[in-house]
């Protein structure tokens, strides 16, 4: 049974469905972020998160600050911010010793959803206590169930499988 889930008619008669929050929603307060570590659980719902951000690899309570990269002499730093090219951020965040948050880390969620739904509940990266550790390790161990949909099947295993890419970059 799929629940949270609500199917709506927009005004054009078009439909639109809405995922919910699995129940998993808190109210934050208004400097918080859903992102952001606490000192009771990490960033990222459990099972869910990209293998760079259960690894540390990505400041999730951090934005990158283009401004602090660069400075200029003439005071007209917007112009060489306008400039650097999205290679030169990534090095610049590399430098700092971090990588910035991408729509990798939520594709990669994404995928599992996407998964998770044609599976009717079932995980990509298997059993609640294995899935961190499959996820670091990158052994998406239910792939395979999706052969009993047949040529639909192998299409969303390419697409899945490419969601839940280790490499950010391959998302």
């Amino acid at each position: 049974m799929v629940r949270n889930v609500l199917v709506s008619q927009a005004k054009d008669r078009s439909l639109r469905m809405l995922v919910s929050d699995f129940g998993l929603a808190r109210r934050l307060e208004q400097d918080q972020s859903s992102f952001a570590p606490t000192a009771n659980n990490l960033a990222g719902s459990l099972g869910w998160r990209a293998p760079e951000c259960i690894r540390g690899q990505v400041r999730l309570n951090e934005v990158f600050d283009r401004a602090s990269s660069y400075s200029s002499s003439s005071g007209s730093s917007s112009s060489l911010l306008d400039l650097m090219t999205e290679a030169e951020e990534k090095e610049a965040a590399k430098e700092k010793g971090f990588a910035r948050l991408t729509k990798a880390v939520d594709l990669f969620a994404l995928g599992c959803l996407y998964f998770w739904v044609l599976m009717s509940g079932e995980h990509p990266f298997g059993a609640v206590y294995d899935r961190e550790s499959n996820i670091v390790k990158g052994q998406i161990v239910n792939m395979s169930q999706l052969d009993i949909l047949g040529e639909e099947g192998w299409e969303a295993k390419e697409m899945i499988g490419r969601m839940l890419s280790a490499d950010p970059m391959a998302r």
